[in-house]
């Protein structure tokens, strides 16, 4: 199982990222200057980074990146502090939920850089699934729980970001992807959940076996997948494949409950794991590969809000004979 470590030395790298990416798009987001980004348990921040007021100076001497100009000048103008918290959670053998709080300290007299900080990171990882970090992050919106908090010579703003982190344990069941196949291409379909569902019919005859048992038979098997998802029926801007993607999903859909009823749907259900038996041809470990026909499709909206949307496949032949 996956230590709170770990994943802390995760998130850290994460945020580190997106903190070196808004620095070189300093032309696009206005925001100009090297910020240093400290991201550290609780525990850690009090110990390290908030010493006594007559000692802070002194202490910094020793740190270059962060010298002062004079002893108004504070060591951490341009440093934004970020605390990952861990709250209560549970653990069994196939996974392990936990509450995570970001406190985020903003850089002196200012939050532009934390709060592009926050935006982007939760935009990047809300529900998606990383194979390299091996978790799935959600979180609610950032919010400013103040605005003028001194801390050493200035003012910072401190922020909050409440969410959970949910990990798999390695080599369990779990589907990470849906693989949408039109043509030559092949894309990934964000959903929100997924069920699955193989079904038998077994014979009604009845057949002998041993101490006068009756042994069962399948006579046939039914295989249906539904998922939530959205759908889009307008791409504003070509350049962007994902959309693109997106795009050419929904259009089959619609083409499909417009007429077309047994159109196929080629869809493969990924899960993050490789098959390592053939050290030549590492392939992802797939639930099934197979080809679907839409069997339902189900919409419920209430007005000035975008629902998701209910789709059922079940295995279909690729062609009928």
């Amino acid at each position: 199982m996956m230590t709170i470590t770990k994943i802390t030395n995760e998130i850290s790298k994460k945020i580190q990222q997106i903190a070196n990416e808004i620095m070189d798009d300093a032309d696009q987001t206005e925001i100009s200057g090297d910020f240093h980004v400290v991201i550290c348990p609780e525990r850690i921040f009090f110990d390290d980074y908030l010493p006594k007021e007559e000692e802070y100076i002194s202490r910094n001497e020793e740190l270059p990146e962060f010298e002062q100009l004079g002893p108004n000048d504070s060591p951490y103008k341009n440093t934004v502090f970020v605390v990952l918290k861990f709250g209560t959670g549970q653990r069994n053998y196939a996974v392990s939920q936990s509450d995570l709080t970001i406190q985020v300290v903003s850089e002196e007299n200012d939050f532009t850089f934390a709060r592009e900080l926050m935006d982007r990171f939760i935009a990047r990882w809300n529900f998606k699934y990383d194979p390299q970090s091996g978790f799935v992050m959600s979180f609610f919106n950032p919010s400013n729980s103040s605005s003028q908090d001194e801390v050493y010579t200035g003012f910072r703003t401190l922020m909050n970001a409440r969410g959970f982190v949910r990990v798999p344990e390695a080599g369990m069941m779990f589907v990470s992807e849906i693989i949408f196949t039109d043509g030559e291409s092949s894309f990934s379909i964000p959903f929100i959940n997924l069920s699955y569902n193989y079904t038998a019919q077994p014979d009604p005859a009845s057949f002998s076996g041993e101490n006068g048992k009756t042994m069962a038979l399948n006579k046939q098997s039914t295989t249906v997948a539904s998922f939530n998802t959205y759908l889009t029926v307008k791409n504003d801007d070509e350049s962007d494949q994902e959309a693109s993607n997106w795009l050419a999903f929904s259009s089959a859909v619609f083409a499909a409950i417009r007429g077309n009823m047994n159109k196929k749907f080629s869809l493969t259900f990924r899960t993050p794991y490789i098959d390592e038996t053939d050290p030549l041809d590492k392939k992802p470990i797939d639930l099934m590969e197979s080809h679907f026909i839409l069997v339902g499709f189900t919409y419920n909206q209430e007005l000035g809000d975008i629902s998701p949307i209910s789709l059922t496949f079940a295995e279909a032949k690729k062609e009928e004979r």
